[in-house]
């Protein structure tokens, strides 16, 4: 089974592209793009479980410089 979520994400304004550059770099990120309106950013991204896919988001995005906020939708596999 493969978790999925959808992350949203505010950052210092100016700095969305630079963001975007290193997320995009990060495993199990399958997408990211920045958009216009409460948030700047947006990703979808996968992993094998939903711990794994925890600890990308916490020790691999939210830590990210200039990251000032972050909203997780993780997405159930009923399959």
């Amino acid at each position: 089974m493969t978790a999925t979520a959808i992350v949203v994400l505010n950052c210092e304004l100016g700095a969305e592209k630079k963001i975007i550059k290193e997320i995009s770099r990060i495993s199990g990120v399958d997408e990211v793009k920045e958009v216009i309106g409460f948030y700047d950013i947006v990703m979808q991204i996968s992993a094998v479980s939903v711990d794994e896919l925890k600890e990308t988001i916490i020790k691999k995005i939210k830590v990210k410089d200039k990251v000032s906020s972050t909203m997780t939708l993780i997405m159930n596999d009923r399959e």
